[in-house]
């Protein structure tokens, strides 16, 4: 996302050069700035090179542009969810009977433009567990076709090493190692850089208004997620650079 606007306003300068200027030194450069990427930061973006295709893509920035992407897509799919189900609730309830329920769901419906104003929750977790890190190193040593399709059978030797485990907490690690191999097929190896080149709470915050008007919302809470504050009944888990979002 971020790499996107930054080739955006480079191409737009020569047509409207104020604006692009103005953007690009208000939102992007500091975002660049917290985040250690600091080749990106540009004075004058006038002076800036054209974008060219290159091959070699910026880690940091790839993995920077790929969770604010993954998070906006997932808070439109939970307010959509939400929605769905507010709308299900009040058709339920027949008549011409009118609920607070119904007049949302309709308003959100019907208005393209209209803000979500529920509370939605985002959990994320500041580091690995234990299995999640050993996850990493045994699919860093597996092979993987041309397709970045995993060969190996990475889920025998996870079912080896963790025989002894609570068969709960053995099947949570599975999940996650089957949810990251997904990942390699799509984004390719570099998905193994289990290390996030950026604070995730910060990378949230600074992109917090971008977040709120490309999924019309108004209010997201951020939430470590622990054992003390994971939501009751809920199967689901964060990992770094994978926060859990739930809407209230």
């Amino acid at each position: 996302m971020v790499k996107f606007l930054k080739n955006f306003f480079i191409v737009m300068n020569p047509i409207i050069p104020h604006w692009t200027e103005y953007m690009y030194r208000t939102y992007l450069n500091p975002i660049f700035e917290k985040n250690n990427l600091e080749k990106h930061i540009l004075k004058n973006v006038s002076h800036a090179r054209y974008p060219i295709i290159n091959k070699t893509i910026d880690s940091k920035l790839f993995h920077y542009n790929k969770y604010i992407k993954t998070t906006i897509k997932n808070i439109t799919e939970t307010v959509n969810k939400k929605l769905g189900e507010l709308q299900k609730d009040a058709s339920k309830k027949g008549g011409n009977k009118k609920n607070e329920e119904k007049e949302i769901s309709d308003k959100e419906k019907n208005n393209t433009n209209a803000i979500f104003s529920g509370l939605i929750k985002i959990y994320y977790a500041p580091h690995f567990s234990p299995e999640q890190k050993r996850v990493y190193e045994i699919l860093k040593a597996s092979t993987f076709n041309e397709n970045n399709k995993i060969t190996s059978d990475y889920k025998k030797i996870i079912m080896d090493e963790m025989k002894s485990s609570d068969a709960n907490l053995r099947t949570l690690t599975l999940q996650f190692a089957a949810g990251v191999c997904k990942d390699i097929e799509i984004y390719g190896l570099q998905i193994l850089d289990s290390e996030l080149p950026f604070v995730e709470k910060e990378a949230l915050n600074d992109n917090m208004n971008l977040i709120q008007k490309l999924t019309k919302t108004s209010n997201i809470e951020l939430v470590i997620f622990s054992d003390e504050t994971k939501p009751k009944k809920c199967k689901n888990i964060a990992i770094p650079g994978r926060p859990l979002i739930l809407c209230d």
